[in-house]
């Protein structure tokens, strides 16, 4: 998502899940299979949570209580005390809405895995890494990153105390940003389809919108004398380039990509030779099958032998061809 559709998606899930902690209920199982998006009036991500099946509420029954040592979420957004069987609280939505929004920006959660069982030893003691450090939320501005990363702590009593204060310090950090916070609330049809013209700019505007330092500019300005165009490259060497980008994306050390680079090579060499051989097999089989057919089933070739040509006498060939 674009950053103000994700801020107006995660300000609305703030708001719903505030609502259920200002009644004693914790969600702990916040994920996008129970954030759905309809459309209501003009606003087409009007956001309903859904499944508060595992919800624990906070009413003072003893039967409500959940028992110490058993885990309750999804291992992705899990709260570090839920993927550890303490009690969660609201500072443990906290963070699964703070997971939620890196996810929206960043395409990615803040752990992956395939093991569930991975996921939360990452959660318990892995620092999650920098949204801004991810390529798809590198124009995240630096108020908002903060914000999630604050929420994204170990330990619950560094966060936000429940979903709607961490709703109001995303706002400070959009007003931060320099964004319109009218247009991140949800409004009513009746109050028209007004919008700001700077929140609703696409991602590369916004990026041509960013102020550059002087040297970059600079830098950038400048055009080395005498640049020849690239000079064309064989398939084998275009090959080879694609390659070292693919590797240096997943980021791939420059030796280890030199490495790779020589193995593909050879490897692409080999895959031609075995072609031409495969090519070469083919041609011979053709052959022998044409001269197959123009030989006919059960005869041979006639070949007289030269002595027994000389054992006949002239009268007698002559005989035997008039015969």
């Amino acid at each position: 998502m674009n950053l103000p559709r994700a801020m107006h998606v995660a300000l609305q899930l703030c708001d719903a899940s505030g609502e259920a902690h200002a009644q004693g209920v914790v969600h702990r199982d916040l994920k996008p299979e129970n954030v759905m998006l309809v459309r209501r009036g003009e606003d087409p991500d009007y956001v309903k949570v859904l499944d508060f099946g595992i919800a624990r509420l906070n009413w003072g029954e003893q039967s409500m209580a959940t028992a110490a040592g058993l885990i309750f979420g999804t291992a992705r957004y899990i709260s570090p005390e839920g993927a550890q069987g303490e009690q969660v609280g609201p500072a443990g939505d906290v963070y699964s809405i703070a997971t939620l929004l890196f996810q929206m920006l960043a395409g990615r959660t803040p752990f992956e895995g395939d093991q569930a069982v991975a996921l939360l030893v990452q959660q318990i003691h892995d620092a999650p890494p920098q949204v801004r450090s991810l390529a798809r939320a590198s124009y995240v501005p630096e108020p908002i990153c903060e914000v999630i990363m604050k929420n994204l702590a170990k330990d619950p009593s560094l966060r936000e105390r429940d979903a709607r204060a961490l709703g109001r310090s995303l706002i400070e950090a959009a007003k931060a940003s320099g964004m319109s916070p009218d247009e991140l609330v949800v409004r009513s049809g009746l109050m028209g389809s007004r919008q700001s013209g700077a929140m609703q700019l696409s991602p590369m505007q916004r990026t041509k919108q960013l102020q550059l330092s002087t040297e970059m500019s600079e830098l950038l300005a400048q055009k080395p004398a005498g640049t020849a165009p690239p000079a064309p490259v064989s398939g084998a060497a275009e090959r080879r380039r694609a390659d070292g980008v693919r590797l240096a994306a997943v980021g791939v050390e420059p030796q280890r990509r030199a490495v790779f680079s020589a193995s593909g090579a050879r490897i692409a060499e080999r895959a031609d030779d075995e072609v031409d051989a495969a090519a070469r097999l083919r041609r011979q089989a053709r052959a022998r099958r044409r001269a197959r057919r123009r030989r006919r089933p059960g005869t041979g070739p006639i070949r007289r032998s030269t002595t027994s040509r000389r054992r006949l006498s002239p009268r007698r060939r002559t005989a035997l061809r008039t015969t």
